[in-house]
């Protein structure tokens, strides 16, 4: 099957809210081909520019992952969350970076990270696969989007060097009782190592601009979402975001 076609199958259970049960047959066969069918989909939710990506990894000696977010996913703190599951709703608190200028692929590679990104701030990225358990295989996986459903972004945060990240303390609220809390807890310890990547990855696709934001993976896992949960995440010194889920 072609990009375009798992990428139908893909929008078709975010329509219908049940995931896909079997990919084995049809799913992309390497990373280039689940990147295509992951920008099939967002193009076909954006409408308009994506503004917005996650980048993770999850050792150093592992290639970063990237995807883009629909504009139409992504909401300001404080955010109410009204859609339903696909399978199960789960979050991410996250620091995320602030494009600082119009950026293209020629560009990239020469840029130092403070001319690239002038502001951290604070993000909850909230998770559902559509892709059932026996059909998640790691291609899968990266082309449903990394099992990004949306992004909840805090204010304007702080500049990139005034932070310690190996020493950045992250605590997560649900439901007004502490779900997580920790220092220095990102899976890279500092999060600015995959910005170097990801400038390279996203600008062979499209050019950034300025204003442009990408998260960087959990701080604190995937932590379940109660039904009308309320969720805060707090970054000392950096800000928070918060995000209550419908009944």
């Amino acid at each position: 099957m072609t990009a375009l076609g798992f990428a139908q199958r893909l929008l078709a259970a975010r329509q219908a809210r049940q995931p896909i049960t079997d990919s084995a047959g049809d799913g992309p066969r390497d990373a280039a081909a689940a990147y295509d069918v992951q920008w099939a989909v967002t193009q076909a939710l954006a409408g308009q520019r994506v503004t917005h990506w996650k980048v993770g990894a999850a050792t150093h000696d592992e290639t970063p992952l990237a995807s883009p977010i629909p504009p139409l996913r992504v909401l300001p703190s404080p955010a109410r969350w009204i859609d339903g599951p696909v399978t199960a709703l789960s979050v991410e608190a996250e620091v995320a970076f602030r494009v600082a200028r119009d950026i293209d692929a020629a560009q990239a590679a020469g840029l130092t990270l403070a001319e690239a990104f002038d502001r951290v701030l604070v993000t909850i990225e909230v998770c559902d696969t559509r892709l059932a358990e026996g059909a998640a295989s790691p291609l899968g996986k990266l082309a449903d989007s990394l099992s990004n459903a949306g992004l909840v972004v805090g204010a304007a945060g702080v500049a990139p060097g005034a932070i310690d990240y190996p020493a950045l303390t992250c605590e997560v609220w649900v439901d007004g009782a502490v779900a997580f809390s920790g220092v220095g807890s990102h899976p890279l310890r500092d999060p600015r190592l995959l910005l170097p990547w990801f400038l390279t990855h996203a600008t062979a696709r499209v050019p950034l601009r300025a204003g442009d934001i990408v998260t960087t993976g959990s701080w604190c896992g995937m932590l379940p979402v109660p039904t009308g949960a309320s969720v805060v995440a707090r970054f000392a010194g950096v800000g928070s975001a918060q995000v209550r889920f419908a009944v």
